[in-house]
């Protein structure tokens, strides 16, 4: 079943009213006048007596305005442009018909009290600036030229009722142009207008009773504004006219993206008049007629149901309702190959492929695909040589290639056929088979098996066969290249045990190559923490040989600081070391003031044996400071020529910089400022014979 098809029927049910309003409805039973509007409930059903809400939406619907308005005046100042003239401060209605107004009165904000505006049939092209009408309750522009409607136009009109736009030019409205804010807003007429498209976002009203939209030139509905049904549930209801339109297929909900199928029944109370546009009935109308058919009796006698097909001719003037569903069929195009006719059969939920005789040597590439219906494909008579995998296999219910070359069946196309109830293979010459047809039961696949060519891997086969009966003459099969038949079961008795040494080797060599793969891959990603980890333990070893035939450098330890810890370093941690005997360069105290500092760090770094660097939130934040780590990491653990030992003071997070990002997480580093932990990361790098023991 088309899912949309659930939609539309909801959508054409009896009742306009039945769904709550939330606090917009203006009056009530209990309330009958509210800002002037006076509801008319003498009318309404007597059945509605015990039901509040739909009794409130019939008055309300029925409401008119009994203030007493003072009549205001129009007078020309240019061609075209006009002012109002009357007493600002009474509630006033200003009525001029038939003029030759281009634009809205320029002045009319002046007159905020203005409760019914009617300027139909003149000139006017656009509408703007009427957002300070706050208390207008009605707006009538019909018989004029405006063209399109914003999303602003009517913003601030919290109290209009009544619109009508008929007898325009309108050809677009922006998205939201009606909608929660206008909330007393109960009749719309947009009828005898240009509106090619209408956006479904207009429907979000709270309680209108009424929109007219025919005689536009309407083709679809959509939904810019992703719209969700959920979004109406408290919308409405109230009758929507699209008569005379250019509607031919019925709406795609899903394609609306108005959300859940299920909850299109919060739609329920509306009512869609659809009847006089240009209906196609074809399958895409098969599941709507089959629901409304099937709730006739409970909808019966609506004249809004009368809606007619226009085509295909055959069924020109037939009530869609009752039509013989068997007739809505499909002739598709899209997506089928020219030489095949492809019908869409929804009354008996396939599509039918017909491709007899049409002397192709391949399935085809793709097939239609509508409404979730099963393929039924004729391929019979053509050269197809191959059965291979195609994506719509999985939809397939029947498949003949009966009278094929057919040699070989792809696994891929096996294991797709899985949901096929009947596929039909005889007549053709299939030498090759998968394992994979061992998932059909005789009962679904039809084959002979004349031509199998004998292979000591088929040993599955020769079961296979004769529990399901595919042969006459039990499992045979034909020696390559003669046409010499065997039984089947004697030619594996003679099948002499694979050597199994290539596949070892393969094995072997196979498994090699993905460890190199995977370990190159693994050095790359942990390429940083790597270096560290063996600057650190394995470069040691290095160092102590090459500093046999390489000068002793200048400094023992390199230390590098920012400024909040240069104070700490200077009175305490230089002092210590210096009086062990270590050698120290801090930048800060050994730089001369005329050197480029750039090129003082570098001859400090490589003149120095280590380093230790001490990571805190102003050093992390310190531009100078991190190319100057960037240095020493370059130099001690990439090039190997030293230690470089690190304290971090306090807890930092993640850092974008890759060596110290590597550092942290081998965690080669102390945490801290205290005595204990400074003398430990500095252990590692004093020289021998100067370590505190």
């Amino acid at each position: 079943m088309f899912p949309w098809a659930v939609a539309i029927l909801y959508l054409v049910c009896d009742a306009w009213f039945g769904q709550a309003f939330e606090e917009h409805i203006a009056c009530g039973m209990t309330q009958k006048e509210k800002n002037g509007v006076l509801c008319d409930c003498s009318s309404c059903d007597r059945i509605w007596s015990r039901q509040q809400i739909e009794t409130d939406a019939c008055c309300e619907c029925r409401s008119y305005l009994i203030l007493d308005l003072s009549q205001l005046q129009v007078e020309y100042t240019t061609l075209g442009d006009a002012v109002v003239l009357g007493d600002k401060g009474n509630n006033s209605v200003l009525k001029h018909n038939n003029g030759g107004l281009l634009f809205i009165p320029s002045n009319i904000c002046a007159y905020p009290n203005i409760r019914r505006l009617d300027l139909s049939g003149n000139m006017i092209v656009d509408v703007q600036d009427m957002s300070c009408l706050g208390k207008l309750d009605e707006l009538k522009l019909e018989r004029n030229l405006i063209s399109s409607l914003k999303q602003d136009t009517f913003a601030g009109m919290f109290t209009l009722r009544i619109l009508d736009l008929s007898q325009n030019n309108i050809h677009t409205m922006e998205v939201g142009t009606l909608g929660i804010h206008l909330p007393q807003l109960k009749s719309i007429d947009l009828s005898y207008n240009e509106l090619e498209t209408f956006d479904i976002s207009n429907f979000n009203l709270y309680s209108f009773c009424e929109m007219n939209l025919n005689n536009n030139k309407l083709r679809k509905l959509v939904n810019n504004a992703s719209l969700k049904t959920e979004m109406l549930e408290h919308r409405g209801p109230g009758m929507v006219d699209f008569q005379y339109n250019n509607l031919t297929i019925f709406p795609d909900w899903e394609q609306l993206n108005v959300g859940n199928i299920s909850s299109l029944g919060l739609l329920s109370d509306w009512g869609f008049d659809i009847r006089d546009n240009h209906w196609i009935c074809d399958c895409m109308l098969y599941s709507f007629v089959m629901l409304a058919q099937k709730h006739y009796k409970a909808i019966d006698g609506r004249d809004y149901f009368n809606v007619r097909c226009e085509n295909p001719p055959e069924y020109r003037g037939e009530i869609v309702i009752q039509m013989d569903p068997g007739k809505l069929v499909c002739n598709l195009t899209e997506l089928c190959p020219s030489v095949c006719t492809c019908t869409g059969q929804p009354s008996v939920l396939n599509i039918f492929v017909d491709c007899v005789n049409a002397g192709l040597t391949e399935l085809p590439f793709d097939l239609p695909n509508i409404g979730g219906l099963s393929l039924v494909i004729d391929l019979t008579g053509n050269s197809i040589s191959v059965l291979d995998g195609r994506p719509y296999l999985s939809r397939v219910r029947n498949l003949d290639l009966s009278n094929n070359d057919i040699t070989r069946i792809s696994p891929q196309a096996a294991r797709q056929l899985i949901n096929a109830s009947e596929i039909n293979l005889e007549g053709n010459k299939i030498s090759i088979l998968p394992k994979e047809i061992q998932l059909f039961p005789p009962s679904v696949i039809k084959l002979k098996l004349d031509h199998i060519i004998c292979n000591c891997a088929l040993s599955w086969m020769a079961d296979w066969i004769e529990i399901n009966k595919f042969n006459e003459t039990h499992s045979t099969c034909v020696l390559e290249d003669t046409e010499t038949y065997i039984s089947l079961r004697e030619y594996l008795e003679v099948c002499t045990p694979e050597d199994l040494t290539p596949f070892i080797v393969g094995g072997i060599l196979g498994t090699l190559a993905v460890v190199v793969v995977v370990s190159t891959i693994l050095s790359y990603v942990f390429r940083y923490e790597l270096l560290v980890l063996a600057h650190y333990y394995v470069s040691p070893k290095w160092r102590k040989w090459r500093s046999r035939v390489q000068p002793t450098k200048e400094n023992d330890i390199y230390i590098s600081v920012s400024d909040d810890v240069i104070v700490w370093v200077k009175d305490n941690l230089i002092p210590d070391l210096e009086k062990d005997g270590v050698s120290v360069f801090v930048p800060e105290r050994d730089t001369d003031p005329g050197d480029v500092e750039i090129d003082a760090i570098m001859k400090g770094i490589s003149n120095s044996q280590n380093a230790f660097v001490v990571i805190s939130p102003d050093y992390l934040e310190s531009q100078s400071k991190m190319e100057e780590f960037n240095f020493l990491c370059q130099s001690l653990v990439r090039g190997f020529s030293g230690v470089l030992c690190l304290l971090i003071t306090e807890n930092i997070g993640k850092t974008k910089n890759p060596y110290l990002s590597a550092f942290m997480r081998v965690k080669l580093y102390h945490s801290g400022m205290d005595g204990d932990t400074v003398s430990k990361s500095l252990h590692k790098i004093k020289p021998i014979g100067k370590r505190r023991q």
